[in-house]
């Protein structure tokens, strides 16, 4: 079609035209770049949502192109999308290097950015491992539907990043560094399915964490997270037991005790849940934390299995 010098002529039999404008972005997102380009002859409608669509899947392009002519067809949609500008961009992301779309989006002052990984054949440094800076960026979200991968946290440098989401996801170290010292407007965290291996989370910002289905710790460090977040109002606390605590039955309390236990100073919480805790000595920890707080408005167990 690139080589042709006819114009299609717009077609006067297309019905989906008429369905809502949300509905045919779903359809033009899950088609491969060559089929939405297809489907942009169609009508001025569907030439307008192409023209300012988030999100472009290059599966089957990978496949069928050559490593450097794939990367000349990622560079040239980049640039018919520069004059553009950008509410949200979203990318679907099979293969390791996403640099290119992440510093595109950041450079056209892109507010909600989400990558979603598919595939294996990565491990680890799924950001930009150089400095990313971004005065516009609002939301943050990563999602691997893999394995867990490590997330190397780089140099971010997100002055105006607001929410955060992370699932399934191996978290380094130096995250709680990336939190405190590189996003001073943080508002609202979420871990999904995450393993964490830092050991303290600290914002002045922050107001909503969310922390469901994480492991805390590795099988070598202690597994404690001391919480320090003073203007948190909302926390949602639901561990799980990692593999290695299933093994060492005779020593699971005790270790299972110290995995979970809850190091907060929070004066301004309203609500608390808590699940997947093992209470025997956890029941302590909360006790002690619920004198050192104020009056909170709801507090919630999430109870199974024997333990909550």
């Amino acid at each position: 079609m690139e080589n042709s010098n006819k114009v299609p002529q717009l077609s006067r039999n297309d019905m989906l035209s008429h369905l809502p404008a949300e509905i045919l972005l779903v359809i033009l997102s899950l088609l491969p770049r060559s089929d939405a380009a297809v489907m942009r002859c169609l009508s001025r409608t569907w030439r307008k949502l192409y023209d300012s669509v988030f999100l472009s899947f290059f599966c089957d392009e990978f496949d069928r192109l050559g490593k450097k002519e794939y990367m000349r067809h990622v560079k040239t949609t980049l640039q018919t999308r520069k004059e553009k500008g950008l509410e949200s961009f979203q990318v679907i992301w099979l293969h390791k290097k996403s640099d290119a779309w992440l510093r595109y989006a950041v450079h056209n002052d892109a507010k909600s950015i989400h990558v979603i990984y598919l595939s294996d054949a990565w491990e680890q440094h799924i950001l930009p491992d150089r400095l990313l800076y971004s005065g516009s960026l609002e939301e943050l979200a990563i999602y691997s539907y893999s394995r867990k991968p490590e997330l190397a946290v780089c140099d971010m440098h997100l002055r105006s990043l607001r929410r955060l989401i992370i699932l399934s996801l191996t978290i380094d170290g130096d995250f709680n560094y990336l939190v405190s010292r590189r996003c001073p407007v943080l508002k609202e965290l979420y871990f999904v399915s995450c393993k964490l291996e830092f050991k303290e989370l600290a914002s002045k910002s922050l107001r909503n964490l969310t922390i469901e289905r994480c492991c805390v710790g590795t099988e070598y460090t202690e597994g404690s997270l001391t919480i320090n977040t003073p203007k948190l109002q909302h926390l949602h606390y639901n561990a799980v037991w990692p593999d290695y605590l299933r093994k060492k039955q005779d020593r699971l309390e005790y270790v299972y005790d110290i995995w979970t236990k809850l190091d907060f100073e929070i004066p301004k919480l309203k609500t608390l849940t808590l699940g997947g805790l093992w209470l025997t000595g956890t029941i302590h920890a909360v006790d002690y934390f619920l004198q050192k707080s104020e009056p909170l408005e709801h507090l919630t167990f999430l109870c199974n299995s024997g333990y909550c």
